[in-house]
Formats: structure tokens, C-alpha cells, sequence
């Protein structure tokens, strides 16, 4: 199928660059929200994690490993009410973001390299 706008097509590779900013933005959002209504210590260890997860994504620093781990944040999000930042459909989609993440790797404008 042609394409409608090819002169678009030499912006592709900034697509994970974009993915990675959306998700990284909505994990400090998600730090933030535990640090500040959480008074557990499982909470501030959970929101040191996010926004961890979320730097090593906004830089492109071990990014396939950072979307491994944000899988799991987002799973134990999932599953425990309590501990919920973002709406249900917020998390499925960063759900298939960081998914796509591992997939494609970090994109060419990051600290990762390709081997």
C-alpha cells in the first residue's frame, strides 16, 4: 500500500524516541503521585523505582531492561488496587509501550547501542 505523506518518512526513526517520552512522563507522573499519598515504605520504594524506570527512559539508558522492569510496575499496578496512579486504560497502554520498547530497542537517539 503507498504511503499518503512519504515525505514523512524520514522522521521514523524518532518513533521510539517519542514512545520512550510518553512513558517515561507518565511513569514521573506515577512517582510522584506514590511519593507524595503514600506513607509506606513500600510506596516510596515503589516511586524511587518509577522514576528510576522513568530516567533511564527519557535518556535511553538500558532501555529494553528499564521496560522489563516497568512490565513488572505495571503488573503489580495491574493487580494491587492500592497502589494504582493511573486509570486502568493509562497502564494497558503503557503496558503495550513498553512492550514495544523491548521490541525495538531504544531508537538511534539514546545512550543504548544496537549490537
Amino acid at each position: 500500500m503507498l504511503n499518503v505523506f512519504p515525505e514523512l518518512l524520514f522522521l521514523a526513526p524518532l518513533a521510539a524516541l517519542l514512545i520512550r517520552a510518553a512513558t517515561a512522563s507518565l511513569f514521573v507522573l506515577a512517582g510522584i503521585a506514590h511519593w507524595k499519598y503514600s506513607d509506606s515504605t513500600i510506596g516510596k520504594t515503589l516511586s524511587v523505582i518509577e522514576v528510576a524506570i522513568a530516567i533511564a527512559l527519557a535518556v535511553g539508558f538500558y532501555t529494553q531492561v528499564a521496560a522489563i522492569v516497568a512490565i513488572f510496575v505495571i503488573i503489580a499496578w495491574l493487580f494491587m488496587k492500592d497502589v494504582r496512579p493511573l486509570p486502568m486504560s493509562t497502564m494497558l497502554l503503557l503496558l503495550v509501550t513498553s512492550f514495544s520498547l523491548i521490541l525495538t530497542g531504544s531508537g538511534p537517539i539514546s545512550f543504548d547501542l544496537p549490537l
